[in-house]
């Protein structure tokens, strides 16, 4: 049986909530997850494969990680703020985002991959996280705008190339 994917946008709190939308390949309007102290797996969302709208994953005190490896497309903005136990980011087949792609505050956060990344129709930023030491963003040919701050085990030199490809 096909599951009743929502019309409208998605709102997930807790681990039900994601599993509700297991098997759903597109997300008519925003996804949004969080804010939740008790979630621990957004494995159920690795079917999506766009949003139309925008994505949000912000303020999930007990998610160590976020694996959305069916995610292609989002239409609308990528927010992916202030989740404190997420050591591992990896959206690694989102080729193309809309608006802005943002990646802020998420203390614990180790890796980002975004190895497909070809677009952001915006900002691109990736600030304030202190472990940060593994960034995938090889294919990302062009961005509105990129912000990069405060990343101190990122490598310079890493993000030195990166601004040069994107001429900024």
């Amino acid at each position: 049986m096909r599951p009743a994917c929502p019309r409208g946008g998605a709102v997930v709190h807790v681990d039900e909530e994601a599993a509700a939308l297991a098997g759903c390949k597109r997300i008519d309007g925003d996804l949004v997850v969080g804010p939740s102290f008790a979630m621990t797996s957004a494995a159920a969302l690795g079917s999506i494969e766009e949003v139309t709208g925008s994505f949000e994953l912000s303020s999930n005190a007990a998610l160590a990680g976020l694996y959305m490896g069916g995610l292609r497309k989002v239409g609308g903005s990528v927010m992916v703020d202030s989740n404190l136990s997420a050591e591992t980011i990896s959206l690694h087949h989102l080729v193309e985002v809309g608006g802005d792609l943002v990646v802020r505050e998420n203390r614990s956060l180790l890796r980002l991959d975004l190895g497909a990344l070809k677009t952001v129709g915006g900002r691109l930023e990736v600030s304030d996280h202190p472990l940060l030491d593994s960034v995938s963003l090889g294919r990302l040919a062009s961005a509105g705008q990129l912000a990069i701050d405060g990343n101190p085990a990122w490598s310079a030199d890493e993000i030195a190339a990166l601004r040069s490809r994107l001429g900024q």
